[in-house]
């Protein structure tokens, strides 16, 4: 290793066709983390506010902007996500998507079970019948009753124009019923319990046990 980073960039600029864009130096070599000046000029008049674009160029021929609209971009990252992994039948969830990097602002889309959900479901006859509201700007993926067809493996994925779109780990959400059951049971033993009290101290103050207790 010589401690050399070679930079490949090229500049781009929008607006007008008919014009040539040259560089004083297309082969830049830097040293790690030292500082590097791009030049770059353009034939045509693009007016006062012209829109200029930096991209590298990977081996592989990938291309990802570097700057873009007045900005430096930076690709996203691996999604922060939240989803829950239980919900009772009926009840609110909300599963949120968030990337705290990336530059511009990264829009999201989730997936069940690999499947892209539409922004909108209304629109899709696939999901007309699907409850839930997707925020593609905010990342957030909210039903507002859960139902057991909402059962599945979710996660989200972050992307811009900056580089190649990251995704979370998927997660499984169940839906599951209010054990009703288990809750009359419970009751059932409570109950049961208080009544054996109640007789265990009737017997004992029959027999003059509490009785004898005192008197001590």
């Amino acid at each position: 290793m010589n401690g050399f980073v070679s930079v490949l960039l090229f500049c781009a600029a929008t607006g007008v066709s008919g014009f040539s864009v040259t560089t004083q130096n297309n082969n830049v070599q830097v040293k790690e983390n030292q500082e590097a000046d791009l030049t770059c000029s353009y034939s045509a008049d693009f007016g006062t506010d012209p829109r200029l674009e930096w991209k590298f160029k990977d081996n592989k021929g990938s291309q990802t902007y570097v700057y873009y609209d007045k900005t430096i971009t930076v690709a996203p990252s691996v999604p922060i996500c939240n989803i829950p992994t239980s919900v009772t039948t009926g009840n609110p969830a909300t599963l949120v998507c968030h990337d705290p990097i990336g530059s511009p602002a990264p829009t999201y889309r989730w997936y069940k079970d690999n499947t892209l959900l539409p922004s909108d479901p209304s629109k899709n006859s696939n999901f007309r019948n699907a409850t839930y509201r997707l925020d593609e700007a905010k990342g957030t993926l909210e039903f507002v009753k859960a139902s057991p067809a909402d059962n599945g493996e979710y996660y989200c994925e972050a992307f811009n124009i900056a580089g190649p779109a990251q995704k979370c780990r998927a997660v499984r959400m169940e839906v599951r019923d209010l054990n009703t059951g288990g809750i009359v049971a419970g009751v059932i033993v409570a109950l049961l319990i208080v009544a054996l009290l109640i007789v265990g101290v009737w017997f004992a103050k029959k027999k003059g046990y509490l009785d004898s207790v005192t008197e001590r």
